[in-house]
This record gives C-alpha cells, sequence and structure tokens, in this order.
C-alpha cells in the first residue's frame, strides 16, 4: 500500500514537472500575437500577467490528471500479472482439502503475491474455508472480497473525476473574468463620432471576450480527454475484477472439498 502511495504521488509530480515543459515550449515557439497563443496560454496578458493565468492552471491540473491515469493503468497492468502466476492449480480433477490450501496461503506469502488483489482475494477465501469447512461460506467471502477490492478501486478514480469536474468549472471562471472585462470596457465607449476610437473600442471588447472564452473551450477540451481515459481505465479495472471473480470460481470455489 505504501509503494503504491509512493507511486502515485512520484508520477504526479513528474505531470507537473511535464507540465512545465510543455507550457515553455509553448511560451518559445507560438507567436504572442497569435490565436494559439491566447487559447493555450493567454500570452497576451488580457486576463491575467503570463505565467500566472487561468490556461497555466488548466494545463497544470490536466497534467496531474494524466499522471494519475498512468498510475492507474500500471496498476491495472501490474494485477494482470497475478492472473499469469498460477497461484491456484490449474488441473480441473484436482480438488483443494484443508492441507491444499495450507499450502497455497503459505505459497501466497512466500512468493509475495499476498498483496495483489487477486492474492487478497484467495487468501481471504480460503482462510474461511479452513475456519468453517463451509464451501457456501467461501463462496459468500469470495463475493465479499471481490466487492471489497471493487470498492477500494473507485476510490482511486476519486481524484480523476475530480479533476473532470474542476477544468470546465475553472474554465467557466475565467470565461466570468474575461466578460467583466469586457463589460468594463463597454462601459467606456467613445464619444462623439470617433470613428478611429470605435475601432479600437470595438477591437479590446472582442478580444477580452475571446480571451474570455478561450479558456471555457481549452478547459472543454482537456476534460473530454480525462473523461474518456477515466472511463476506459474504469472499464479496464472493472474487467479485470471480473476476470478475477471468474477465475477463482473456476480454480477455487468450484474444487473446495466440504469439511
Amino acid at each position: 500500500m505504501f509503494e503504491k502511495s509512493v507511486k502515485k504521488i512520484t508520477n504526479r509530480l513528474i505531470g507537473v514537472l511535464v507540465a512545465l515543459v510543455v507550457l515553455m515550449f509553448l511560451y518559445l515557439v507560438l507567436d504572442p500575437n497569435s490565436y494559439a497563443s491566447d487559447l493555450l496560454l493567454d500570452q497576451s496578458g488580457k486576463v491575467a500577467e503570463f505565467p500566472f493565468t487561468v490556461q497555466t492552471l488548466l494545463w497544470l491540473i490536466f497534467f496531474v490528471g494524466l499522471a494519475d491515469s498512468v498510475t492507474i493503468f500500471q496498476l491495472n497492468a501490474y494485477e494482470k500479472q497475478s492472473l499469469a502466476q498460477e497461484i491456484l492449480p490449474e488441473s480441473k480433477v484436482k480438488m483443494i482439502s484443508e492441507a491444499t490450501a495450507k499450502g497455497l496461503i503459505d505459497s501466497l506469502v512466500r512468493r509475495g503475491l499476498n498483496q495483489t488483489e487477486l492474492g487478497q482475494v484467495v487468501n481471504k477465501t480460503l482462510l474461511i474455508y479452513l475456519s468453517t469447512g463451509a464451501v457456501e461460506r467461501s463462496l459468500e467471502m469470495l463475493r465479499e472480497s471481490i466487492e471489497v477490492v471493487r470498492d477500494r478501486n473507485l476510490l482511486a478514480f476519486d481524484l480523476l473525476r475530480y479533476i473532470s469536474w474542476l477544468l470546465p468549472t475553472l474554465g467557466f471562471i475565467g470565461t466570468v473574468i474575461g466578460i467583466s472585462l469586457a463589460l468594463e470596457i463597454a462601459g467606456n465607449p467613445p464619444i462623439d463620432n470617433d470613428r478611429l476610437g470605435m475601432r479600437d473600442w470595438m477591437g479590446n471588447l472582442t478580444a477580452n471576450l475571446g480571451i474570455a472564452f478561450s479558456t471555457t473551450l481549452l478547459a472543454l477540451a482537456q476534460s473530454a480527454v480525462i473523461v474518456f481515459l477515466q472511463t476506459s481505465l474504469q472499464t479496464m479495472r472493472d474487467d479485470h475484477h471480473s476476470n478475477i471473480h471468474e477465475y477463482c470460481l473456476d480454480r477455487l470455489v468450484n474444487k473446495l472439498l466440504p469439511g
């Protein structure tokens, strides 16, 4: 558990560093007066001075979300390896007695597989079998253990779910700020028939409105990526837990000898 927490924190720090590198790259290659610069960085400083802009904050949060997605993907890849470790007997005819159950528990600890999701489910199921000798109770424990693993998995997605909500929220905040600045300009139109003044006034007004809506556009695009990754990873994890359930039913519960 401690190693997983360290891995998660490390990946998030790497995500922040990558975000800073991307921001620096965009700052160097984009024309400060281009629309791409306004959209991605607000480099013109109409809402705030770069790098203290809403866009900078959006990029930092976005890459933290990507880092968490990488962490969950790595966790799933690690857990999937346990299914190939032959934790349980492959033979369909060999039954599991109490002596065999004790040997399997010892093997889990010796091979360090008791900390994996599959290992935890198998260990709890075998322990209840050894204490009760009842196959029905072992089946109940299997189902309960799978539910615990799934509930714990949902917690791993908490930050991703929050980021998928936070990004568009910050985008809307940036839009409100931009509109507020535009309204200040709109309240001070040029007097008389100053055509040049009117043109500059309209240019500043539309420029601020453009920056305002750019924050929401960037935030929605980033949020769409995070939601896609969240959905894909959740499906991947659910599929893995279903495989664990099926694996334990075929190789464990259905082969337990009644006590």
